[in-house]
C-alpha cells in the first residue's frame, strides 16, 4: 500500500494554497454581502448583460431606491428586450419614483408590444388620475377582455363609471369585483358611495 510522503516542501506548497483560497475568499465575501454588491458587480464584469441590469434593479427596488432600479431596468429593456416582465418591473419603478408620465409611457409601450392585463390596468390607473374616465374605462376593459378574473380592473372600473355618473355600470363591475373578492377594499369602498337602488 503507498503513503503519500510527506516533506517540509509539500507542507509549505499546501499552506500556500490554503491561505490563497482563503484570502480570495474573503475578497469575494465582499461581493456576497449584499444583492446590490452581488448583482453590481455582475453589471462592472459584462455591462450589457440585461438580466444582471434588471436583478440589480430589483435589489434597489427592495432597498425602495426607486430611481436607481429605474435606472436600472432602462437599461435591461436597452440590452435586453422590452418583455412582461421588464416592462411591468420598468413601470413599478417609475411609479416608485414619482415619475408616473414615465410609468404610463412605458406601460403603453409594453402593451403596443404584449397584450398585458396588468399593464393596461395600470394604463387605465393613471389615465383615470388624470380625469381621462373615458381613456381609463377603455383600458380596464382591454384587461377584463384579456383577463376576466381580474378584480383589479372590474374594480376600477366600476370608479371610472362612478366619476361619469353611470351608477348603473358602476355597481354591476363593483358587484362583480366583489363576488370574485369579497374583501376588495376599493370595490367595497366605492359600493358604500353610491346612491341607492330605487
Amino acid at each position: 500500500r503507498l503513503r503519500p510522503v510527506r516533506t517540509p516542501a509539500a507542507a509549505a506548497t499546501a499552506v500556500v494554497v490554503v491561505t490563497m483560497l482563503g484570502i480570495a475568499s474573503w475578497n469575494r465575501s465582499g461581493v456576497w454581502s449584499s444583492d446590490v454588491s452581488l448583482w453590481r458587480d455582475a453589471v462592472a464584469k459584462n455591462p450589457r448583460n440585461s438580466r444582471a441590469h434588471a436583478n440589480l434593479g430589483g435589489a434597489f427596488l427592495l432597498k425602495m431606491d426607486c430611481s436607481a432600479a429605474a435606472r436600472e431596468y432602462e437599461l435591461a429593456v436597452e440590452f435586453g428586450a422590452m418583455d412582461e416582465v421588464n416592462g411591468l418591473n420598468l413601470g413599478a419603478a417609475y411609479e416608485c419614483s414619482r415619475q408616473p408620465d414615465k410609468a404610463l409611457a412605458a406601460y403603453r409601450k409594453l402593451v403596443a408590444l404584449h397584450p398585458v392585463a396588468n399593464a393596461w390596468n395600470r394604463i387605465g390607473y393613471f389615465e383615470g388620475l388624470h380625469d381621462h374616465a373615458d381613456t381609463a374605462i377603455a383600458a380596464f376593459t382591454t384587461a377584463i377582455r384579456l383577463d376576466p378574473g381580474s378584480v383589479t380592473a372590474y374594480a376600477f372600473r366600476g370608479t371610472a363609471r362612478f366619476a361619469l355618473n353611470d351608477f348603473t355600470g358602476a355597481r354591476e363591475d363593483l358587484r362583480h369585483a366583489l363576488a370574485l373578492d369579497p374583501s376588495n377594499a376599493i370595490a367595497l369602498q366605492w359600493m358604500a358611495k353610491l346612491p341607492k337602488e330605487p
